[in-house]
Protein backbone atom coordinates (compact mmCIF):
# COMPACT_ATOMS: atom_id res chain seq x y z
CA UNK A 1 0.00 0.00 0.00
CA UNK A 2 2.91 2.27 0.83
CA UNK A 3 4.37 1.86 -2.62
CA UNK A 4 1.12 2.75 -4.33
CA UNK A 5 0.91 5.92 -2.14
CA UNK A 6 4.22 6.85 -3.17
CA UNK A 7 3.64 6.50 -6.73
CA UNK A 8 0.42 8.27 -6.66
CA UNK A 9 2.17 10.82 -4.84
CA UNK A 10 5.03 11.39 -7.46
CA UNK A 11 2.44 10.64 -10.35
CA UNK A 12 0.59 13.98 -9.05
CA UNK A 13 3.30 15.75 -8.80
CA UNK A 14 4.79 15.31 -12.30
CA UNK A 15 0.75 16.34 -13.07
CA UNK A 16 1.85 19.62 -11.59
CA UNK A 17 5.05 20.52 -12.48
CA UNK A 18 3.91 19.73 -15.93
CA UNK A 19 0.44 21.75 -15.65
CA UNK A 20 2.59 25.07 -14.84
CA UNK A 21 3.52 27.19 -17.61
CA UNK A 22 6.83 27.27 -19.14
CA UNK A 23 8.08 30.82 -18.73
CA UNK A 24 9.89 32.22 -21.74
CA UNK A 25 12.06 35.72 -22.52
CA UNK A 26 9.49 38.08 -23.64
CA UNK A 27 10.89 40.31 -26.40
CA UNK A 28 10.84 43.26 -23.61
CA UNK A 29 12.86 41.37 -21.10
CA UNK A 30 15.53 40.39 -24.13
CA UNK A 31 15.72 44.08 -24.88
CA UNK A 32 15.99 44.98 -21.13
CA UNK A 33 18.89 42.54 -20.40
CA UNK A 34 20.74 43.43 -23.99
CA UNK A 35 20.69 46.83 -23.24
CA UNK A 36 21.98 46.11 -19.61
CA UNK A 37 24.87 43.93 -21.41
CA UNK A 38 25.35 47.13 -23.19
CA UNK A 39 25.24 49.35 -20.34
CA UNK A 40 28.01 47.29 -19.13
CA UNK A 41 30.59 47.08 -21.77
CA UNK A 42 29.55 43.58 -22.30
CA UNK A 43 29.53 43.95 -26.39
CA UNK A 44 29.60 39.79 -26.91
CA UNK A 45 26.79 39.19 -24.31
CA UNK A 46 24.67 42.32 -26.10
CA UNK A 47 25.04 41.26 -29.37
CA UNK A 48 23.65 38.18 -28.40
CA UNK A 49 20.28 39.39 -27.08
CA UNK A 50 19.84 41.92 -29.23
CA UNK A 51 19.61 39.25 -32.25
CA UNK A 52 17.54 37.36 -30.17
CA UNK A 53 15.19 40.19 -30.00
CA UNK A 54 15.44 41.04 -33.25
CA UNK A 55 14.97 37.20 -34.30
CA UNK A 56 11.22 37.68 -32.54
CA UNK A 57 9.98 40.87 -33.43
CA UNK A 58 12.35 42.15 -36.64
CA UNK A 59 12.36 45.65 -35.04
CA UNK A 60 14.77 47.54 -37.17
CA UNK A 61 16.19 49.95 -34.49
CA UNK A 62 17.89 47.59 -32.85
CA UNK A 63 20.30 46.75 -35.93
CA UNK A 64 22.50 49.75 -35.08
CA UNK A 65 23.14 48.25 -31.51
CA UNK A 66 23.94 44.87 -33.30
CA UNK A 67 26.34 46.49 -35.23
CA UNK A 68 28.06 49.02 -32.99
CA UNK A 69 27.87 45.88 -30.29
CA UNK A 70 30.29 43.40 -32.73
CA UNK A 71 32.14 46.73 -33.70
CA UNK A 72 33.36 47.30 -30.02
CA UNK A 73 33.59 42.96 -29.31
CA UNK A 74 36.17 43.74 -32.38
CA UNK A 75 34.40 41.08 -34.38
CA UNK A 76 34.72 43.09 -37.41
CA UNK A 77 33.43 40.10 -39.51
CA UNK A 78 30.53 40.30 -38.21
CA UNK A 79 30.22 43.96 -37.72
CA UNK A 80 30.62 44.67 -41.60
CA UNK A 81 27.93 42.14 -42.27
CA UNK A 82 26.19 44.27 -39.60
CA UNK A 83 26.48 47.33 -40.48
CA UNK A 84 25.61 46.88 -44.04
CA UNK A 85 22.29 45.50 -43.13
CA UNK A 86 21.56 49.07 -41.52
CA UNK A 87 22.79 50.83 -44.68
CA UNK A 88 20.50 48.59 -47.00
CA UNK A 89 17.38 48.98 -45.27
CA UNK A 90 15.23 50.94 -46.52
CA UNK A 91 13.14 51.38 -43.62
CA UNK A 92 15.50 52.81 -41.25
CA UNK A 93 15.81 56.65 -41.54
CA UNK A 94 19.47 56.42 -41.78
CA UNK A 95 19.31 60.10 -40.46
CA UNK A 96 19.12 59.03 -37.17
CA UNK A 97 22.77 57.20 -36.86
CA UNK A 98 24.72 60.51 -38.67
CA UNK A 99 27.94 58.33 -37.65
CA UNK A 100 26.73 55.01 -39.40
CA UNK A 101 29.43 55.74 -42.49
CA UNK A 102 32.53 56.52 -40.23
CA UNK A 103 32.29 53.30 -37.97
CA UNK A 104 30.80 51.36 -41.48
CA UNK A 105 34.34 52.79 -43.52
CA UNK A 106 36.04 52.01 -40.19
CA UNK A 107 35.42 48.21 -40.18
CA UNK A 108 36.00 48.14 -43.81
CA UNK A 109 39.02 49.09 -43.35
CA UNK A 110 40.01 47.13 -40.23
CA UNK A 111 38.52 43.91 -42.43
CA UNK A 112 41.53 44.72 -45.45
CA UNK A 113 38.98 46.41 -47.97
CA UNK A 114 40.60 49.95 -47.96
CA UNK A 115 39.47 50.42 -51.27
CA UNK A 116 35.96 49.68 -50.19
CA UNK A 117 36.16 52.13 -46.98
CA UNK A 118 37.06 54.80 -49.04
CA UNK A 119 34.06 55.89 -50.89
CA UNK A 120 32.04 55.65 -47.34
CA UNK A 121 34.81 57.54 -45.67
CA UNK A 122 34.18 60.32 -48.29
CA UNK A 123 30.89 59.66 -48.24
CA UNK A 124 30.50 60.31 -44.50
CA UNK A 125 32.97 63.50 -44.47
CA UNK A 126 30.83 65.13 -46.90
CA UNK A 127 27.54 64.49 -44.83
CA UNK A 128 26.24 66.36 -41.42
CA UNK A 129 27.22 64.20 -39.21
CA UNK A 130 31.09 64.86 -39.80
CA UNK A 131 31.40 66.74 -36.74
CA UNK A 132 34.40 67.02 -34.32
CA UNK A 133 35.98 64.70 -32.98
CA UNK A 134 34.43 62.34 -35.85
CA UNK A 135 35.80 64.63 -38.45
CA UNK A 136 39.56 64.53 -37.49
CA UNK A 137 39.31 60.36 -36.45
CA UNK A 138 37.60 60.11 -40.07
CA UNK A 139 40.38 62.24 -42.06
CA UNK A 140 42.77 60.32 -40.57
CA UNK A 141 41.17 56.97 -41.31
CA UNK A 142 41.03 58.02 -45.14
CA UNK A 143 44.33 58.93 -45.38
CA UNK A 144 45.13 55.43 -43.94
CA UNK A 145 43.10 53.37 -46.21
CA UNK A 146 44.58 55.65 -49.22
CA UNK A 147 48.15 54.32 -47.68
CA UNK A 148 46.90 50.83 -47.13
CA UNK A 149 46.13 50.56 -50.33
CA UNK A 150 49.70 51.73 -51.35
CA UNK A 151 52.04 50.79 -48.36
CA UNK A 152 54.95 48.17 -49.03
CA UNK A 153 56.61 45.78 -46.62
CA UNK A 154 59.64 47.29 -44.28
CA UNK A 155 62.50 45.39 -45.67
CA UNK A 156 64.23 42.52 -43.54
CA UNK A 157 61.53 41.79 -41.11
CA UNK A 158 59.58 38.66 -40.56
CA UNK A 159 57.40 37.85 -37.82
CA UNK A 160 57.78 34.68 -36.10
CA UNK A 161 55.76 32.84 -33.30
CA UNK A 162 56.79 32.62 -29.81
CA UNK A 163 56.07 29.42 -29.63
CA UNK A 164 54.24 27.03 -27.30
CA UNK A 165 56.73 27.91 -24.44
CA UNK A 166 55.37 31.33 -24.39
CA UNK A 167 52.10 30.97 -26.12
CA UNK A 168 48.93 28.75 -24.86
CA UNK A 169 44.67 28.75 -25.79
CA UNK A 170 44.36 32.09 -23.92
CA UNK A 171 45.52 35.45 -23.82
CA UNK A 172 49.43 35.75 -23.85
CA UNK A 173 50.18 39.46 -24.69
CA UNK A 174 52.40 42.50 -23.54
CA UNK A 175 55.56 41.51 -23.92
CA UNK A 176 59.08 43.01 -22.93
CA UNK A 177 62.41 41.74 -22.28
CA UNK A 178 64.63 42.46 -19.50
CA UNK A 179 67.61 43.69 -21.19
CA UNK A 180 69.83 42.61 -18.14
CA UNK A 181 69.54 39.13 -18.52
CA UNK A 182 66.90 38.45 -20.96
CA UNK A 183 64.37 37.43 -19.01
CA UNK A 184 61.00 37.84 -21.22
CA UNK A 185 58.05 39.41 -18.64
CA UNK A 186 54.52 39.39 -20.47
CA UNK A 187 51.09 39.27 -19.51
CA UNK A 188 48.48 36.17 -19.74
CA UNK A 189 45.66 34.48 -18.24
CA UNK A 190 47.02 30.21 -17.23
CA UNK A 191 43.39 28.39 -17.25
CA UNK A 192 42.41 25.46 -19.37
CA UNK A 193 39.25 25.77 -19.29
CA UNK A 194 36.88 28.78 -21.13
CA UNK A 195 37.48 32.16 -19.07
CA UNK A 196 34.00 34.01 -17.77
CA UNK A 197 34.47 37.16 -15.86
CA UNK A 198 31.55 37.92 -13.29
CA UNK A 199 33.21 39.95 -11.80
CA UNK A 200 32.81 37.89 -8.44
CA UNK A 201 35.79 37.24 -5.58
CA UNK A 202 37.60 34.25 -7.23
CA UNK A 203 37.60 35.03 -10.88
CA UNK A 204 40.40 34.29 -12.95
CA UNK A 205 42.79 37.26 -13.37
CA UNK A 206 45.56 37.59 -15.68
CA UNK A 207 49.29 37.76 -13.92
CA UNK A 208 52.65 38.81 -14.47
CA UNK A 209 54.50 35.87 -16.50
CA UNK A 210 58.58 34.99 -16.84
CA UNK A 211 60.13 33.16 -18.93
CA UNK A 212 63.90 32.26 -19.68
CA UNK A 213 65.46 31.61 -22.55
CA UNK A 214 67.50 28.05 -23.18
CA UNK A 215 68.93 27.65 -26.38
CA UNK A 216 67.30 30.19 -28.60
CA UNK A 217 63.71 29.47 -27.00
CA UNK A 218 62.10 30.98 -24.35
CA UNK A 219 60.04 28.39 -22.28
CA UNK A 220 58.60 27.59 -18.60
CA UNK A 221 56.74 30.48 -18.15
CA UNK A 222 56.07 31.16 -14.60
CA UNK A 223 54.30 33.38 -12.47
CA UNK A 224 56.24 36.56 -11.19
CA UNK A 225 56.24 36.73 -6.90
CA UNK A 226 52.96 36.62 -5.42
CA UNK A 227 53.68 40.03 -4.25
CA UNK A 228 53.51 41.13 -7.64
CA UNK A 229 50.32 39.13 -9.00
CA UNK A 230 48.16 40.36 -6.20
CA UNK A 231 44.82 38.16 -5.61
CA UNK A 232 41.57 39.26 -6.84
CA UNK A 233 43.78 42.21 -9.63
CA UNK A 234 44.42 42.06 -12.77
CA UNK A 235 48.16 42.57 -13.46
CA UNK A 236 49.92 43.52 -16.86
CA UNK A 237 51.70 46.45 -19.13
CA UNK A 238 54.88 45.38 -17.71
CA UNK A 239 58.41 47.36 -18.35
CA UNK A 240 62.08 46.20 -16.79
CA UNK A 241 64.73 49.16 -16.50
CA UNK A 242 67.93 48.52 -18.58
CA UNK A 243 69.76 48.34 -15.63
CA UNK A 244 67.10 45.41 -14.77
CA UNK A 245 66.76 47.04 -11.08
CA UNK A 246 63.28 48.49 -11.75
CA UNK A 247 59.87 47.17 -12.54
CA UNK A 248 56.78 49.14 -13.17
CA UNK A 249 53.40 47.43 -14.29
CA UNK A 250 49.28 48.27 -13.97
CA UNK A 251 47.49 46.79 -11.25
CA UNK A 252 43.35 46.76 -12.25
CA UNK A 253 39.95 46.02 -10.47
CA UNK A 254 37.10 44.67 -12.65
CA UNK A 255 33.49 45.39 -11.86
CA UNK A 256 32.31 43.09 -14.24
CA UNK A 257 33.49 43.81 -17.54
CA UNK A 258 34.20 47.58 -16.38
CA UNK A 259 37.21 48.73 -15.30
CA UNK A 260 37.27 50.25 -11.85
CA UNK A 261 40.41 51.40 -10.83
CA UNK A 262 43.88 51.17 -12.43
CA UNK A 263 47.15 52.24 -11.44
CA UNK A 264 50.83 52.46 -11.90
CA UNK A 265 53.51 50.32 -9.61
CA UNK A 266 56.95 50.11 -8.88
CA UNK A 267 58.77 47.61 -7.59
CA UNK A 268 62.69 47.30 -6.92
CA UNK A 269 64.74 44.05 -7.72
CA UNK A 270 65.31 41.79 -4.58
CA UNK A 271 67.69 38.92 -4.63
CA UNK A 272 66.43 36.77 -7.49
CA UNK A 273 63.28 37.92 -7.24
CA UNK A 274 60.95 41.51 -6.55
CA UNK A 275 60.64 43.47 -3.29
CA UNK A 276 56.66 44.26 -2.56
CA UNK A 277 55.74 46.91 -5.13
CA UNK A 278 54.60 50.18 -4.14
CA UNK A 279 52.43 52.67 -5.97
CA UNK A 280 53.41 55.67 -7.70
CA UNK A 281 51.20 58.13 -6.49
CA UNK A 282 51.82 61.36 -7.98
CA UNK A 283 51.23 59.38 -11.38
CA UNK A 284 47.78 57.83 -10.09
CA UNK A 285 44.34 59.38 -9.51
CA UNK A 286 40.52 58.72 -10.59
CA UNK A 287 41.29 58.45 -13.90
CA UNK A 288 42.81 54.91 -15.62
CA UNK A 289 46.25 54.87 -15.73
CA UNK A 290 48.60 52.63 -17.64
CA UNK A 291 51.49 50.85 -19.48
CA UNK A 292 54.62 52.43 -18.15
CA UNK A 293 58.11 52.51 -19.37
CA UNK A 294 61.09 55.00 -18.53
CA UNK A 295 63.05 57.22 -20.74
CA UNK A 296 64.38 61.33 -21.12
CA UNK A 297 63.02 64.18 -21.98
CA UNK A 298 64.93 67.81 -21.62
CA UNK A 299 67.60 65.72 -20.09
CA UNK A 300 65.87 64.66 -17.60
CA UNK A 301 64.71 60.76 -16.55
CA UNK A 302 60.68 60.57 -17.28
CA UNK A 303 58.50 58.18 -17.02
CA UNK A 304 56.01 57.89 -20.01
CA UNK A 305 52.20 56.32 -19.17
CA UNK A 306 49.06 56.34 -20.72
CA UNK A 307 45.50 57.80 -19.16
CA UNK A 308 41.60 59.00 -19.93
CA UNK A 309 42.50 61.93 -17.40
CA UNK A 310 40.81 64.78 -18.04
CA UNK A 311 41.96 67.64 -20.38
CA UNK A 312 43.58 65.07 -23.03
CA UNK A 313 43.20 64.86 -26.82
CA UNK A 314 40.72 62.23 -26.88
CA UNK A 315 40.27 59.33 -25.90
CA UNK A 316 43.43 57.56 -23.92
CA UNK A 317 46.83 60.00 -24.41
CA UNK A 318 50.54 59.39 -23.48
CA UNK A 319 51.72 61.72 -20.94
CA UNK A 320 55.08 61.57 -18.88
CA UNK A 321 56.25 62.85 -15.18
CA UNK A 322 59.83 63.89 -14.94
CA UNK A 323 61.69 62.09 -11.93
CA UNK A 324 63.92 62.89 -9.05
CA UNK A 325 65.28 59.78 -7.07
CA UNK A 326 62.40 57.68 -6.04
CA UNK A 327 59.32 60.37 -6.46
CA UNK A 328 57.48 61.35 -10.09
CA UNK A 329 56.15 64.81 -10.84
CA UNK A 330 52.90 66.11 -12.08
CA UNK A 331 51.98 64.27 -15.28
CA UNK A 332 51.94 66.34 -18.43
CA UNK A 333 50.55 65.60 -21.41
CA UNK A 334 52.80 64.63 -24.52
CA UNK A 335 51.12 67.45 -27.13
CA UNK A 336 49.00 67.19 -30.14
CA UNK A 337 51.94 65.93 -32.07
CA UNK A 338 51.67 61.97 -30.87
CA UNK A 339 48.23 62.66 -29.19
CA UNK A 340 45.34 62.48 -31.08
CA UNK A 341 41.29 62.31 -30.80
CA UNK A 342 41.46 58.77 -30.98
CA UNK A 343 43.32 56.43 -28.81
CA UNK A 344 46.99 56.55 -28.28
CA UNK A 345 48.96 53.75 -26.13
CA UNK A 346 51.59 51.74 -25.00
CA UNK A 347 54.86 53.64 -25.44
CA UNK A 348 58.12 52.69 -25.33
CA UNK A 349 61.23 54.88 -25.05
CA UNK A 350 64.43 53.57 -26.87
CA UNK A 351 67.34 56.13 -28.22
CA UNK A 352 65.44 59.14 -28.64
CA UNK A 353 62.77 57.40 -30.60
CA UNK A 354 58.91 56.98 -28.84
CA UNK A 355 57.56 53.76 -30.31
CA UNK A 356 53.49 53.70 -29.33
CA UNK A 357 50.39 52.30 -31.12
CA UNK A 358 47.36 54.44 -32.18
CA UNK A 359 43.79 54.67 -33.78
CA UNK A 360 43.87 58.43 -34.61
CA UNK A 361 46.68 58.71 -36.90
CA UNK A 362 46.30 57.28 -40.21
CA UNK A 363 46.90 53.44 -40.38
CA UNK A 364 45.96 49.71 -41.55
CA UNK A 365 42.79 49.35 -39.45
CA UNK A 366 42.55 49.33 -35.50
CA UNK A 367 45.92 50.28 -33.21
CA UNK A 368 48.64 50.92 -35.68
CA UNK A 369 52.53 50.89 -34.72
CA UNK A 370 54.39 53.92 -35.00
CA UNK A 371 57.26 56.05 -33.94
CA UNK A 372 58.19 59.72 -33.13
CA UNK A 373 61.74 61.14 -32.85
CA UNK A 374 62.27 63.38 -30.01
CA UNK A 375 65.39 66.48 -31.13
CA UNK A 376 65.52 68.04 -27.37
CA UNK A 377 63.06 70.06 -28.04
CA UNK A 378 59.37 68.13 -30.21
CA UNK A 379 58.57 65.05 -32.19
CA UNK A 380 58.53 64.42 -35.10
CA UNK A 381 55.60 63.68 -37.57
CA UNK A 382 54.56 59.92 -36.51
CA UNK A 383 55.51 57.15 -39.02
CA UNK A 384 53.53 54.23 -39.09
CA UNK A 385 56.10 51.04 -39.37
CA UNK A 386 54.38 49.62 -42.13
CA UNK A 387 53.65 45.89 -42.61
CA UNK A 388 54.49 43.31 -41.11
CA UNK A 389 54.53 44.98 -37.87
CA UNK A 390 50.90 46.45 -38.76
CA UNK A 391 48.05 44.64 -40.27
CA UNK A 392 44.43 45.17 -40.48
CA UNK A 393 44.12 43.73 -37.04
CA UNK A 394 44.92 45.58 -34.33
CA UNK A 395 48.74 45.40 -33.22
CA UNK A 396 49.18 47.17 -30.16
CA UNK A 397 52.55 45.44 -28.79
CA UNK A 398 56.27 46.04 -29.17
CA UNK A 399 59.06 43.89 -27.90
CA UNK A 400 62.67 44.60 -27.68
CA UNK A 401 66.19 42.53 -27.16
CA UNK A 402 68.88 43.68 -26.10
CA UNK A 403 70.25 45.56 -29.06
CA UNK A 404 66.72 47.01 -29.84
Amino acid sequence: MRSYILLFALCALAGVLTAQPVRKNTPEAMLAVANEQRDKTDFFRAAEWYEKYYEQTKDNSVLYEIAAAHFYERDYAKAEKAFKRVVDNKKLNLSNYPQLNFHYGRTLKMNGKAEEAIPVLQAFLSSPGAVEPFRTLATSELEGAQMASKMKAAPGVTVENAGKGINTQNGDYSPVINQSNGDLYFTAYRQEEIIVVKGETGDYTSQVMVAKKAKGVYKDAVAADKDINREGFHHGNVYVSPDGKEMFFTRVLLNGNTVSESKIFRSNKQGTGWAPPKEVATVNGSYIAKQPCLGELYGKDVLFFVSNMEGGKGGFDIYYCTRSGDKFEAPVNLGGVVNTPGDDETPHYRGGKLYFSSTGHPGMGGFDLFSSVWDGATWSKPENLSTPYNSVADDQYLTFDQEG
